[in-house]
This record gives structure tokens, sequence and C-alpha cells, in this order.
């Protein structure tokens, strides 16, 4: 649909990676935002654990998003 979404939800680890493909496919003036929440279980190691996945947010056509 023209006024459609798309959300797609990734770690911290490949967020960079996704939102480059995302980017060339829906373009970058189409990108509504990256949300950022917390996880319920983090993974927890020697080194910075994990507590956060992103969504990022794109529109078809962000003029007329629903």
């Amino acid at each position: 649909n023209d006024t459609g979404s798309v959300f797609v939800q990734i770690s911290d680890e490949n967020v960079h990676h996704v939102r480059e493909i995302l980017d060339e496919v829906f373009g970058l003036s189409n990108f509504m935002g990256q949300i950022s929440f917390i996880k319920t279980a983090a993974l927890v190691g020697a080194h910075l654990s994990s507590n956060y996945d992103y969504i990022l947010w794109y529109a078809k056509d962000k003029s007329i998003v629903k």
C-alpha cells in the first residue's frame, strides 16, 4: 500500500548493515526513525552486555504514511 510502513527488529551488532540496505531499498528520505527498547533478557559476558534491540521504521512514501 502506498501509505504503508515496514518495521525491522535487529540487534546492535548489525543495525548499521540493515540500515544501509533499507536506505537503498526505501530511500534515505523514507526513514521514519530508529526505536530502541530494553530486552527482557540480556547476554552477560566479559564485555558490554546487549540490553537493547532496535526497530527501524521505514515508510513507502514518508509524505503520506499513516
